[in-house]
């Protein structure tokens, strides 16, 4: 018998086809550590609640569902998701569906398992599986991640686009990095990296009653460069119904688990961003050097002063930073009473090439943008922190062809 490094498991096989389970049997049985059991058969009632038992009673036992001869499976799969959000369960099907893949992703499957039977192929989606659940130590014992929240001043000033890739950036630095999509019905994350998502951060808010670190791993998508993303819904009827105390709830959560969570946030009016706010270490306000961006920067910074964070928590960050003849840095500054921490310099090809191709645009640092964002996340570090931006009196300068911007700030 060979030695398997896999942790002892209870494979407990759904299916209405003995010789299948017999062929899951002789998969594994060169692999000590893979104990085959056979779910018993009946009503789908019945076994549902068989695999409600086996994923309640046990944390080393895994599921696998059959669907070759059963059409109504993929529904049970479905079932046992929406009763017990467990990543647990794995599903069997021929690949003469091209979409049967992609179905069982959307009903819960952590692995599907392509028929025929593959012994390899079944021994090793096990060992990825434990490999993907085993409780990594993301932050030094007794200590907290940190949650860094990204708000733009208006639509189109890329929060989005700074968030995930200075996300990237952090994840492919070594540190452990979550980035959390808030933007819940209208997020753009996971599009800008290219994945596609089964799972949402509104279906980890409504689990955070039992989230755990297994579960967790079942609903973030993994990016090449080391990131994990909890994604927006992309249905409008969860996102409505996301509660905002359990939005703070999962980022307490998260913030044990990684040294970074990195959150995109959508309307500042919103429920879910006020939530996400609430628990954040530093909040970023993203605005461009133009004058309705700029006034509805200030008041941004004046919602946030009224919502309790403290303007030491605030950066400012210049997106598409270019020599403006009209509005300088330091303009801005004083009508904004706030030090700009961070300039992204303005790219007008190799940006719009990242988002068409799905690639962060840190992945190919031209133009040196790499480099900038390397530059801070460097000082975001321990030992390197940023440090917090000074406040300056206005001195009552406004920008040439800016008119003085109002005190009561932009309407909501």
């Amino acid at each position: 018998m060979k030695t398997s490094k896999t942790p002892p498991t209870d494979l407990f096989v759904v299916t209405e086809r003995p010789a299948f389970l017999e062929q899951v049997k002789k998969a594994v049985s060169e692999h000590d550590s893979i104990h085959v059991k056979a779910m018993e058969s009946g009503p789908r009632s019945a076994r549902l609640n068989g695999c409600l038992t086996v994923l309640e009673s046990s944390e080393t036992s895994l599921i696998l569902v059959d669907t070759e001869a059963d059409g109504a499976s993929m529904a049970l799969v479905q079932e046992i998701f929406d009763r017990h959000p467990s990543p647990r369960v794995f599903v069997a099907g021929g690949m003469s569906d091209p979409g049967l893949m992609l179905r069982a992703q959307q009903a819960g499957a952590a692995e599907f398992i392509p028929l025929p039977l593959d012994g390899k192929v079944l021994s090793e989606a096990v060992a990825r599986f434990w490999k993907r659940s085993a409780p990594a130590v993301h932050t030094h014992k007794g200590t907290r991640g940190r949650v860094m929240t990204f708000l733009s001043a208006k639509g189109g000033c890329g929060a989005t686009t700074l968030a995930t890739n200075l996300a990237v950036t952090l994840a492919s630095a070594g540190r452990s990095t979550l980035l959390v999509d808030l933007d819940l019905a209208a997020g753009d994350a996971a599009l800008l990296l290219n994945l596609s998502p089964s799972f949402s951060v509104s279906d980890a808010v409504a689990n955070t009653h039992r989230m755990d670190r297994e579960l967790l791993n079942g609903m973030v998508l993994r990016h090449v460069s080391g990131l994990e993303v909890l994604a927006a819904s992309e249905s409008l009827e969860k996102a409505v119904n996301t509660d905002p105390a359990r939005v703070a709830q999962l980022l307490q959560f998260v913030r044990e688990q990684y040294e970074f969570v990195v959150v995109n946030t959508g309307e500042l009016t919103e429920p879910s961003t006020q939530a996400g706010l609430g628990q954040s270490d530093m909040v970023h306000v993203i605005t461009t050097l133009d004058l309705l961006a700029l006034r509805r920067a200030q008041w941004c910074l004046r919602r946030l002063e009224q919502n309790g964070v403290a303007r030491d928590l605030v950066r400012l960050v210049v997106n598409r930073y270019d020599r403006n003849p009209y509005i300088t840095l330091d303009e801005a500054e004083k009508v904004l009473e706030l030090k700009v921490s961070w300039t992204v310099p303005q790219d007008t090809r190799s940006i719009p090439e990242a988002l068409n191709d799905g690639i962060p645009f840190v992945s190919r640092n031209r133009n040196g943008l790499a480099t900038c964002f390397e530059g801070y996340a460097t000082a975001l570090s321990p030992g390197g922190e940023a440090a917090a931006p000074a406040r300056r009196k206005v001195l009552g300068i406004f920008p040439k062809g800016m008119a003085r911007i109002s005190h009561h700030g932009a309407s909501a």
